[in-house]
């Protein structure tokens, strides 16, 4: 009998392997950490495309188009609100085609849907979202053909979770984003990457937004602190990877987000050379906010020699295409006459712009400023120079 129980315990092993061992909360940071960057960060399977972090940050306006029955409009919009309550997002719920809609799904009796680069698929999500990483319109196209119908659920669920920002596919983490575990419904993975990609601020860079995310996920797992900062080496070596090659492959936002790290000392070590080589491959680039970043390094004289007069010639750049702080640190050199003619009336009419795009200080400079009210109607008519905002 004893001899047949341990066969019995042999075949069990096979067939089943030995028993799995939990995992470690510290280990269990290090593989969210990865799926946050290959979600939120960057999109695609094989050629990654690096992303601003974008969430909702005003409510979702709803609108369900095209044939659906009513089980499945149901599905949708039982989605859309468990994930919206999930991220701490209000949900509307709008007729189809409402034009002030910014979250529309649209179901098609098609049998394939195409993304912009030809892939062909069974559904597909298409994010917009402002220079700042606020989500501004979603819209998911759901093919209803037949044959796909057995799909529904999980197309509606997939596309839904990009809809809220989390663009990527971590086939390393068990998600419903994952073609490998092609699951057909949310995991807990899933639910806790949505709640850390909404405690992060819209718009982060990508080396700060895995630091930030990094001590959350700390928070909510239960790792100490101090033993938080030594995790996830292996995920931040390879965003750092992904931002170099892509910086030399001349993407501007990738060398502007490099170029911060550098600068900073964010994970690299501190090259502010280095960082202004890369802001000034940017700024070639007509990248906005490398214009920025090289403006001020010049004006403060980082990892390059001061020089005023080519500083405000690069925030003059900036400053048309919209950057505000741009806009508030050209109309400081006009102020005080730095590598500019003086000029209090074009200062006061940069500093106006930038307070208008809601900077608190470039406010408080110009209301500083002794002007009479002839001077200020002229800056206004000076503003127009700036309010070319064709690049970002």
């Amino acid at each position: 009998m004893r001899k047949f129980w341990t066969l019995g315990l042999a075949v069990s092993l096979c067939l089943w392997g030995p028993p799995t061992r939990a995992e470690t909360a510290e280990e269990r940071l290090e593989k969210l950490l990865d799926g946050l960057e290959e979600t939120a960060l960057w999109v695609g399977n094989y050629h990654q495309t690096g992303l601003t972090l974008s969430r909702w940050t005003h409510p979702i306006q709803l609108s369900i188009n095209g044939y659906a029955d009513t089980e499945v409009k149901d599905l949708a919009v039982g989605t859309v609100r468990y994930l919206a309550e999930l991220a701490g997002v209000e949900v509307d719920e709008l007729p189809p085609g409402a034009a002030e809609a910014n979250f529309i799904i649209d179901f098609q009796m098609t049998d394939a849907v195409y993304a912009p680069d030809g892939a062909r698929g069974t559904c597909l999500a298409t994010n917009t979202w402002d220079g700042n990483g606020n989500l501004t319109r979603v819209k998911l196209t759901i093919s209803t053909w037949a044959p796909n119908t057995l799909k529904l659920p999980r197309c509606v669920r997939h596309e839904a979770l990009h809809g809220m920002g989390l663009l990527g596919h971590p086939h390393e983490l068990d998600s419903i984003l994952s073609y490998v575990f092609n699951r057909s419904d949310y995991t807990e993975n899933d639910v806790l990457l949505l709640k850390l990609l909404y405690s992060l601020k819209p718009g982060s860079f990508h080396i700060p937004a895995l630091m930030a995310a990094r001590e959350e996920l700390a928070r909510r797992l239960g790792v100490p602190p101090e033993g938080a900062a030594k995790l996830g080496g292996k995920v931040f070596e390879k965003e750092l990877a992904r931002l170099t090659e892509a910086a030399e492959k001349g993407a501007a936002g990738m060398q502007v987000q490099l170029g911060v790290a550098y600068a900073f000392g964010q994970y690299v070590s501190k090259q502010p050379e280095k960082a202004v080589t890369l802001f000034r491959m940017a700024a070639e680039q007509d990248n906005r906010e490398g214009q920025f970043r090289l403006a001020y390094a010049l004006a403060n004289g980082n990892g390059v020699a001061k020089d005023p007069a080519e500083a405000a010639r690069f925030y003059n750049e900036a400053a048309r295409r919209g950057h505000a702080t741009a806009r508030a640190n050209l109309g400081l050199l006009y102020r005080d006459g730095n590598g500019v003619a003086p000029d209090p009336v074009t200062a006061w009419a940069l500093l106006d712009l930038a307070a208008s795009q809601g900077n608190p200080k470039a406010a408080e400079q110009r209301d500083a400023m002794a002007l009479s009210e002839e001077q200020k109607t002229a800056a206004r008519a000076r503003q127009a120079n700036w309010l070319d905002t064709r690049a970002k």
